[in-house]
């Protein structure tokens, strides 16, 4: 996360929009300290469980850590997108989402 946090400072604050069942979702705003020391958001720490043994993590395979995960993505794609319109670089994006919004 301090990557992240370097240059998104409230990320963990940020609420995307699941359209799909009227509600928010805050993926950055839930996280553990792992074995590393290394702060981690919980979708991310589930993720990892099940990539590295999937029969004992099943039970981590769930739909809120799905949505998490995707609304990550579609916060990355806004931030990279604004990162560029910072910068003047010439890009043709297209921010259209039918599953999340960030209002």
């Amino acid at each position: 996360m301090n990557v992240l946090t370097t240059y998104e400072p409230n990320i963990d604050s940020y609420k995307v929009k699941y359209n799909n069942f009227c509600g928010y979702l805050s993926p950055f705003q839930k996280v553990i300290i792992d074995n590393q020391s290394k702060i981690r958001p919980v979708w991310w720490k589930a993720y990892t469980d099940l990539k590295h043994d999937r029969n004992v993590n099943f039970n981590l395979a769930t739909l809120e850590n799905v949505a998490n995960s995707l609304s990550t993505l579609f916060l990355m794609n806004l931030i990279c997108l604004k990162t560029y319109i910072t910068n003047n670089q010439t890009i043709e994006p297209n921010p259209f989402s039918l599953i999340f919004t960030t209002r």
